[in-house]
């Protein structure tokens, strides 16, 4: 008899399930994927702590997909696409019920291969650290 899937591994399903490129609503604001729309409707109905912090990471993860900006890791550029699609393999298999903030603080400051500090990379060639900017972000969401 099979397992029933877990609520983590439903919500992460779900997301993957949206597609890789999803589409867009535009705002003066930011570009808004119907992808987001969903993680942060999940967000909404999580009833568990634990699922919600799993929502938030995925809801932060996700409006940056096409942003087009870059990221610094060990050293090397990449395009956050490519970074984020990664990061959402690495979050299904290292995150374990904690706080998302928590989570982001261990997880995206250093590298797990040479310890470097990973950066987000503006257009204007301007870095600051991924851990800073999704912890900002983090804070910016709505409280339940």
């Amino acid at each position: 008899m099979e397992r029933p899937l877990s609520w983590r591994q439903w919500l992460l399903l779900g997301v993957v399930a949206g597609g890789v490129v999803g589409l867009s609503i535009w705002s003066p604001a930011k570009v808004i994927s119907l992808k987001e729309i969903q993680i942060h409707s999940l967000l909404q109905k999580a009833s568990h702590g634990s699922q919600q912090e799993l929502a938030k990471l995925l809801l932060v993860t996700e409006r940056y997909r096409d942003s087009g900006l870059r990221v610094i890791f060990d050293g090397n550029e990449y395009g956050i696409g490519t970074i984020l699609t990664k990061a959402r393999e690495y979050l299904a298999t290292h995150y374990h019920d904690e706080p998302a903030e928590t989570w982001v603080r261990v997880h995206l400051y250093r590298s797990s291969t040479r310890g470097e500090i990973i950066y987000m990379q503006y257009p204007d060639g301007t870095r600051r650290p991924l851990r800073d900017v999704f912890i900002e972000e983090l804070r910016q969401l709505p409280h339940k």
